[in-house]
């Protein structure tokens, strides 16, 4: 008997996988549903089958069509998913907020509206509201992770599911429904992404540094750059000496390989090394400025140089400038040369008399006229002026 009782169970088919706190969730929907369909819609709904599963993207687009109510909906990290409302639950929420009853006809073949969109809006967001809440008070909201998210008036196609949805793996609830006392028989299922995992931040630091501690940076120390004419770069010949102002040893260019500035530094020496020393103000003003050390290998042992003086470098004297010649005195100007005698002009002769002109009689009151004048004399031509 006992090696029947294995048996049975070897070849007894595999169970469905049930999340945790499965059986519990579907007894809450069972007694939530029913109740929020009579209290806003007077509806009869008896909750049947709560099934949970995994899809792909591909799998939810194929199942849709073109009669279901797909909504589309959104959560945290932008995520998206849907809700679908199968064709006859549609037909029943349409019935009863119509005619006040389920019937027994089929649903219309025809493809769902934005219409139908508002119609059964309500008592989807009534039942995702009821049902999350009960959820939280009973610690399983990780049970339903898609009755917290937002549900929008926006209607899917299989088009435009493809272009909302994320291709990742979704996690599926599917509630069957028995509405009318059994008039109609439909389904409402929800589909978001299964809940990616965040790494911490220490984690992320500790990982990228494991991988960034053995990469090598190189760096250039550039002590100048002088221009020099091509015709003496052409016949540079080992012991040749090029100058190098003696300000450049205070502002050696640290530079990375793709030329981008990194710090300024000072050329010294350490452990018999030629080194430069990093400075992050202008050594003119601050020559102990120093972040630390940093050895050039391959180099040969050079003195150390004293500090920078905070005053600024004593350069050579450039032996002045050329006297300039003294300037005349100002003594004025030199005198220029007498003009010419003009001559003279001759004296214009008298304008001739023109006799005295006669008294103006006075004027009357108003609206009185005025005497004429009498004629003025004409004056004489007068004599050309010499040239």
């Amino acid at each position: 008997m006992a090696e029947a009782a294995v048996l049975r169970k070897k070849v007894a088919p595999a169970r469905a996988s049930v999340p945790a706190g499965g059986t519990s969730v579907s007894a809450m929907l069972k007694k939530i549903m029913p109740r929020v369909a009579d209290e806003v819609l007077a509806l009869d709904v008896l909750v049947g089958d709560v099934s949970f599963g995994r899809a792909s993207k591909e799998e939810l687009i194929e199942a849709m069509t073109e009669r279901d109510l797909v909504y589309l909906m959104s959560g945290g990290d932008n995520d998206h998913g849907m809700c679908t409302v199968s064709p006859d639950l549609l037909a029943a929420l349409t019935e009863v907020q119509m005619a006040g009853r389920v019937s027994q006809r089929p649903a219309p073949e025809r493809p769902a509206t934005r219409t139908d969109g508002i119609v059964a809006s309500d008592i989807v967001d009534r039942w995702m509201k009821a049902a999350w809440s009960a959820a939280e008070e009973d610690e399983q909201g990780d049970t339903l992770p898609m009755l917290a998210f937002k549900r929008h008036d926006q209607i899917l196609n299989q088009r435009y599911a493809d272009l909302s949805l994320d291709p990742v793996e979704f996690r599926t609830l599917s509630i069957d429904m028995s509405l009318g006392g059994g008039a109609k028989n439909g389904t409402l299922s929800f589909a978001v992404p299964v809940a990616r995992k965040k790494m911490g931040k220490s984690a992320s630091v500790a990982r990228v540094q494991k991988h960034l501690a053995g990469v090598e940076a190189p760096m250039v120390a550039i002590l100048a750059r002088l221009p020099v004419p091509m015709a003496q770069v052409k016949n540079l010949a080992v012991g040749d000496v090029i100058d190098v102002p003696i300000s450049a040893l205070t502002r050696v260019q640290l530079e990375g390989s793709g030329g981008q500035k990194i710090a300024q530094a000072r050329l010294g020496q350490f452990n018999g090394n030629k080194a430069v020393r990093l400075t992050f103000k202008d050594p003119r003003e601050d020559g102990t400025a120093a972040a630390g050390l940093a050895a050039l290998p391959g180099a040969g042992a050079a003195p150390e140089l004293p500090p920078a003086p905070a005053g600024g470098l004593d350069l050579p004297d450039p032996g002045g400038l050329p006297d300039l010649p003294d300037l005349p005195e100002p003594g004025g100007l030199p005198d220029l040369p007498d003009l010419p005698d003009s001559g003279g002009l001759p004296d214009l002769p008298d304008l001739p008399g023109t006799g005295d002109l006669p008294d103006l009689p006075p004027l009357d009151g108003a609206g009185g006229n005025l005497p004429d004048l009498p004629d003025l004399p004409d004056l004489p031509d007068l004599p050309d002026l010499p040239s």
